[in-house]
């Protein structure tokens, strides 16, 4: 008795395994006629989440202090594949009053961020990781990256306030 049911179920897993083999086959086959899914750039969203997490956004952070990602009108901007942010500290220099701001800029492209007033790439663990994320979100690879990631923003003046 229990040989005929060993072998029902030798039997019963056998034609499973044969009944998928065919779907199988034809995803690895539809998977070789069809190309790799294009790479996209970062949206607007996703660059003010790399901006938030820049090292000055982070030593405000261990200060007890937060910073405002913000693209207001008096943000400088640049051509395309860059978004230029203003990262604002929410409290501002103890004597002055001035607020204590920087200027980032997103490479879209690529994920790098750069300090957008001399051009340096800024990194930090944190940073790298999750640009990594993004950029495996998006497709974006070695190739893109040797393509677009040697470009550097060119500032110029924003549109007035309120056009």
């Amino acid at each position: 008795m229990r040989a005929i049911i060993l072998a029902l179920a030798l039997l019963v897993a056998g034609l499973s395994v044969a009944a998928g083999l065919p779907e199988h086959f034809q995803q690895r086959n539809s998977q070789r006629n069809n190309p790799q899914p294009q790479w996209r750039p970062l949206n607007m969203e996703e660059a003010a989440i790399l901006a938030y997490l820049t090292p000055y956004a982070d030593d405000h952070r261990r200060g007890g202090l937060d910073v405002i990602v913000t693209r207001n009108c008096e943000v400088p901007v640049a051509q395309q594949p860059f978004a230029i942010f203003e990262i604002v500290s929410t409290k501002p220099f103890a004597g002055g009053g001035v607020e204590d701001h920087e200027y980032v800029a997103v490479n879209l492209n690529t994920g790098q961020v750069l300090d957008a007033t001399v051009g340096n790439q800024i990194e930090s663990k944190v940073l790298f990781g999750v640009a990594k994320i993004m950029r495996n979100a998006h497709q974006i690879d070695g190739k893109v990256i040797q393509e677009y990631g040697s470009m550097h923003p060119e500032l110029r003046s924003g549109p007035p306030c309120g056009s």
